[in-house]
């Protein structure tokens, strides 16, 4: 069964991106209700549907990632297929895209075409490097967005390689962003009854997760660099850290305030510690936050986690297992946020996936439905949207055209 309308049911999105960043954010959009529709190529779809593992020969990232969509397979390459699109186009009220800067000008579908054909639509544009400046036609991916942003120099360990994180950052994350960007100009629509073009390059929105770092570079000259499981010694008075628990469970700890940090010198030095002249007050203690997390990370060591656990939560103190899927899978907080949810799929027949993010609440889960077969509805979307006859779908079936 169908669940109830959610808050973007009235809006119909044009997902023609290809790979992750932009169908990512047309699947965000789609996970609060909008009506997605899927463009592919025919006979060969998006490449996400040849990515990662597969189980029976089945794309299991794909099923994920194309959540909640509805594909129709069309080629507007052909002028007939361009036709079509252009009638998509106009019933829509956001189109994502993200191919290199000039391909759909080279289709006639720039910006100024497609705002002259619906001048309601909100259109996201994402691509390596932005549509303008220097580097605007260079083909560019997720990981050297993540170089680029300023992001990578961060991680790793003193004076090692920078290290990439296993997961494509720079391309959710810009696809995140490029969601709340279409929300807020179909809001603007609202007052001014226009819509809006959204240029999003991959590196920007790393570039402005790093926040601090442009100002402070500007203002005392100082490039921050990786600390391992710290933070960067720019950021004075931070106590964090990794360590392994006697029982060899990984630990993340954090102590960002002056009363978490006073509460973690307690725990892990005891009475003797807050009388240490290094640790007596606030201002010390952030003074020789090194040696509060040595501390830490030493008391750590030599307990099970379950101590660990324990001991830092009647202190009120702030620490955490570091969690892999497994992991996650076991812990009943998953289930009881609703972050972890169960989803009818015609090859598996049910399979888990990440729930709704950020929840709304008292509003139910709307993951309805896993990625589509490329194509599945095609005659739907022709029929339904366009309001296309049996004999027009059958004639541009037997051309090629979907």
């Amino acid at each position: 069964m169908m669940p109830s309308p959610g808050p973007l049911a009235d809006l119909r999105v044009l997902d023609i991106g290809h790979a992750l960043a932009g169908p990512f954010a047309a699947t965000l959009l789609g996970d609060f209700g909008a009506e997605v529709i899927k463009v592919e190529r025919p006979g060969e779809g998006d490449a996400m549907r040849r990515l990662g593992p597969r189980k029976d020969g089945v794309a299991l990232w794909w099923k994920a990632a194309a959540r909640n969509k509805k594909s129709i397979a069309l080629d507007f390459g052909k002028p007939r297929g361009r036709e079509i699109l252009v009638e998509l186009i106009r019933r829509s009220d956001v189109l994502v895209e993200n191919f290199r800067p000039g391909t759909l000008e080279r289709h006639g579908l720039g910006w100024e075409e497609v705002h002259e054909l619906n001048p309601r639509l909100v259109m996201l544009r994402i691509s390596g490097f932005g549509q303008t400046g220097s580097r605007s036609r260079q083909p560019g991916f997720g990981r050297i967005a993540e170089a680029m942003s300023g992001s990578a120099h961060l991680t790793g360990e003193p004076g090692g390689a920078p290290t990439h994180v296993g997961y494509s950052l720079a391309d959710t994350a810009t696809g995140l962003t490029g969601a709340f960007g279409a929300v807020v100009a179909l809001l603007g629509r609202v007052r001014t009854g226009e819509g809006a073009c959204i240029d999003l390059a991959l590196y920007e929105s790393l570039f402005r997760l790093i926040d601090w770092q442009a100002i402070v570079h500007d203002q005392l000259g100082v490039v921050p660099t990786r600390a391992g499981d710290a933070f960067p010694a720019v950021l004075e008075g931070v106590a964090a850290g990794v360590a392994r628990s006697a029982d060899g469970v990984w630990v993340s700890y954090s102590a960002a305030t002056d009363s978490v940090l006073e509460r973690l010198v307690g725990l892990v030095l005891g009475a003797a510690g807050l009388e240490d002249p290094r640790f007596v007050d606030a201002e010390a203690r952030r003074l020789h936050v090194a040696a509060v997390g040595e501390a830490a990370s030493a008391w750590i060591a030599e307990r099970s986690f379950t101590e660990v656990e324990r001991a830092f939560t009647d202190a009120q103190a702030v620490a955490g297992r570091i969690y892999d899927v497994e992991t996650i899978f076991a812990d009943p907080s998953y289930r009881e946020r609703g972050n972890l949810v169960d989803v009818a799929d015609e090859d598996f027949g049910t399979v888990k996936m990440h729930g709704v993010v950020p929840r709304i609440v008292g509003e139910p889960d709307r993951v309805h439905a896993t990625g589509p077969a490329l194509g599945r509805h095609t005659d739907e979307v022709l029929s339904r949207v366009l309001e296309l006859d049996e004999v027009e779908i059958e004639s541009l079936h037997e051309a090629g055209v979907v």
